[in-house]
């Protein structure tokens, strides 16, 4: 058995039980059902604090409710955090190759304007290359999640 490492932090590459943990303390947990105590997995627990505590949060801090949690002020001071946190609260498959610039063959049919679209798309459809991709994403879904970060990335810095 191994000795327990101490001041490490134990994941599941370092600690091949840790991923029967889950599976098991789920299993206690569901055996107290009746009583009300659950265990959600991380992914859920994270949509869930993403998508309704935080904006619940925001929507105090802006005062959109009956009492609002600070003074009016707040919606100025909450719009400077965000501006200021750059892209910090973007998922990190978001942001996963933005950093790099194109390859000039997927480049070329960024601009939607020019002429012969359809030839300066010819390789969106093929597989993009590790560095910038998510898993089995195409250049065509890189490309237009790139947009999607660059517009969101927008919008904090603008306070919008």
């Amino acid at each position: 058995m191994p000795q327990p490492v101490h001041n490490a932090i134990v994941t599941p590459h370092n600690d091949p039980h840790l991923c029967l943990k889950p599976h098991i303390f789920e299993q206690y947990i569901n055996d107290r059902a009746q009583m009300g105590a659950y265990y959600t997995k991380e992914d859920i627990t994270e949509y869930i604090g993403r998508n309704c505590i935080l904006p619940f949060l925001f929507s105090k801090v802006l005062g959109r409710d009956a009492r609002p949690a600070r003074p009016p002020h707040s919606e100025k001071w909450l719009w400077d955090f965000l501006r200021n946190s750059g892209d910090r609260y973007i998922f990190a498959a978001v942001k996963k190759g933005v950093d790099l610039p194109l390859p000039d063959y997927i480049e070329i049919g960024v601009d939607t304007v020019g002429r012969d679209l359809r030839a300066r798309r010819s390789r969106w459809n093929e597989k993009a290359d590790e560095a910038y991709a998510l898993p089995t994403e195409i250049w065509r879904e890189t490309v237009a999640r790139r947009q999607r970060y660059a517009e969101v990335r927008g919008k904090i810095e603008r306070g919008e």
